[in-house]
């Protein structure tokens, strides 16, 4: 029988921290990447569709390769060429200026991959028109998404999920560490009060 306190069971505790910890953040990041496609409004090209924008700012359009939309399941090639894509605010009907984007953007979440193409920026908010076409009239149709703050979301799910592991696991070894010398100094003074029993008698 293990006398020595604290007991080992201590060291379970620890490691179930460290479990609990591991399947948060498996959980979280489950819920929350999966969740992030939903803020992406998707759009099929050639063609033109309405957009509800309802935040100013900067929005980015994805070439969306592999998704569904509206039961129609779309597996695309990677890269594509000859597209050509227009934004028209529609109670104004101007035409807003597209650009490429600063940084590279792409995202697999959901059984969805797709990457950053073109960037726009609203000042108001209010219904906007997408239309997607080939100069030359004829091309393959594929999948367009249209989001805002996709990159930030991304890496601010990634840095808290990160964060609940990594947290877990130092907490975990600080409990062993803890457990360790305590268990430790209570063995070596338990030998020393021993030694000092023998030496009397």
């Amino acid at each position: 029988m293990d006398d020595i306190r604290p007991g080992r069971w201590y060291y379970a505790l620890a490691a179930l921290i460290f479990i609990a910890g591991e399947t948060c953040f498996f959980l979280y990041l489950f819920s929350n990447m999966g969740s992030i496609g939903e803020g992406l409004t998707q759009v099929v090209v050639p063609g033109n569709s309405d957009l509800v924008l309802s935040e100013t700012g900067k929005y980015t359009i994805f070439y969306e390769y592999q998704g569904a939309v509206n039961g129609t399941v779309y597996s695309t090639a990677q890269n594509i060429s000859g597209l050509r894509v227009e934004i028209e605010n529609k109670s104004m009907g101007l035409k807003l200026p597209l650009s490429s984007p600063q940084v590279s953007q792409t995202y697999s979440v959901g059984g969805r991959s797709g990457r950053a193409i073109l960037e726009f920026d609203i000042a108001n908010p209010g219904v906007y028109e997408l239309v997607g076409s080939y100069p030359n009239g004829s091309g393959p149709e594929v999948m367009l998404a249209v989001g805002k703050g996709i990159l930030y979301n991304i890496m601010t799910t990634v840095a808290v999920g990160i964060a609940l592991s990594l947290g877990s696991g130092v907490l975990a070894i600080a409990v062993a560490g803890v457990v360790y010398v305590r268990r430790r100094d209570a063995r070596r003074k338990i030998e020393e009060e021993n030694a000092a029993m023998r030496i009397k008698h």
